[in-house]
Parts: structure tokens; sequence; C-alpha cells
């Protein structure tokens, strides 16, 4: 009996191996770690709407972004270099790890959590090929050149992701269907994923797609 446990053991081993080796290739396709020697092709800019990050974390929530006045909508998340085919991450650059006082004032109005834009100059800023002052520079030119939407239906109930992306592609003529996604978590509609050009134009990234939201409706609270 032993012997026919280690047999079968022995006989999956291979097959086991092969998964972990296409599940570890698929990631390496995924993001490449400190690949700072490559040119971007494009960026993705992600927009968090905070109303549904504070209304989730409660009281765990950075007062920065939630107890403000007047109250946040739309804010960066990030803004991040793309490969046609993948993306970087923790590039090595000569640049500092830290953020200067400077940038961070300058991003403060729509990236108002300090540690969210370190982290965001430490995973994705350093691959931009970019300095300091100049990516959190386009990151505010990226912001300005998306139009918010004002006039998305049903805000502060249940909202169709469908219908936030909708109203997205109203706003901002030239930004094809297949160049934006909406991301929900735990019920809340999160974020927007829009792909913009190394120029800040609209374009199309089809992948992008794989991170629209399924769910027929999801919660979007008021501001």
């Amino acid at each position: 009996m032993a012997g026919r446990r280690i047999g079968r053991l022995l006989a999956a081993m291979p097959i086991l191996f092969l998964a972990g080796s296409v599940a570890s290739w698929a990631q390496a396709g995924a993001a490449e770690e400190n690949a700072s020697h490559r040119k971007i092709d494009f960026y993705v800019l992600s927009l968090s709407w905070a109303p549904s990050y504070c209304a989730r974390r409660g009281d765990k929530a950075d007062k920065a972004l939630c107890d403000a006045t007047p109250s946040y909508g739309f804010v960066v998340q990030g803004l991040w270099p793309q490969y046609n085919q993948g993306y970087p991450l923790n590039c090595i650059s000569a640049g500092s790890d830290k953020v200067s006082a400077d940038n961070l004032g300058a991003i403060a109005h729509i990236m108002p959590r300090t540690g969210s834009a370190v982290r965001e100059w430490q995973t994705h800023g350093r691959c931009s090929g970019l300095t300091q002052d100049d990516y959190f520079a386009t990151i505010r030119a990226a912001y300005k050149a998306v139009a918010l939407p004002s006039d998305i239906p049903h805000l502060g109930r249940s909202v169709r992701p469908v219908d936030v992306a909708n109203a997205f592609l109203k706003a901002n003529p030239g930004l094809p269907r297949n160049g934006i996604s909406v991301g929900c978590s735990s019920r809340f509609l999160r974020e927007i994923h829009i792909c913009l050009t190394t120029g800040l134009k609209f374009r199309s990234c089809p992948a992008v797609q794989q991170s629209m939201c399924r769910l027929p409706r999801v919660a979007m609270p008021p501001r």
C-alpha cells in the first residue's frame, strides 16, 4: 500500500512542477521587477473613488482623505508605466526612495494620502524613466487630461459599472471603450483605470478590460 502511494506521488510530481512553472511564467509575464532599462509604452491612470475607500475602511481609513472638508471624490491612486505586454515594478534608479516635501505638497490636492504617494513613487514612478519632479508633474497633467463626469446615474446609491464607464466616455470624447475599466471591491465601486500614451493622449489597451468589475451593480457612496 505504501509503495503505491509513493508511486502515485512520484507520478504527480512532474504535473505539480509544470503547474508551478506555468504560474511563475504567467506572473513574470505580467510584471517585471527592476526592469528600468526598458522604455515604457504607455500609462494607466488609476482614479480611486474616495467615499468608497472611506466607507470600506471605516475607523481605519486615512483621516487626511476621509475627514477633509470639502470632501474628496475621484483622487489619483497612481500613474502606472506599462509595456504593450506586461509592466515594470520596483525599478532601480538613481532617484531617492524618499519623496520630497515639495512634491508631496504639489500633489496633495489629488493624492492626499502621503503614504500612498510615496509608495507610488517607489513602486511605479521609478520605472517611468522620469525624475521624481517630472513624475509627479506628469501625474498632475494626467489628472487634468481626464474630465471627471458630473452626471453618473444613481450616484450615492447602487450604480451599474457600465453606466460609470459610459459617463466617463461621454465626458471624454476620444477615449475608446477599450481604454477604460471600472474596478470594484467588497461590493463598492473602487477605481477607474484609463489608458494614456506617454504624451497623455487617450489610447486603447484591451488588457485593461481584464480588471473590469463583473458585478451588475455596486455601491458608490456620495461625497
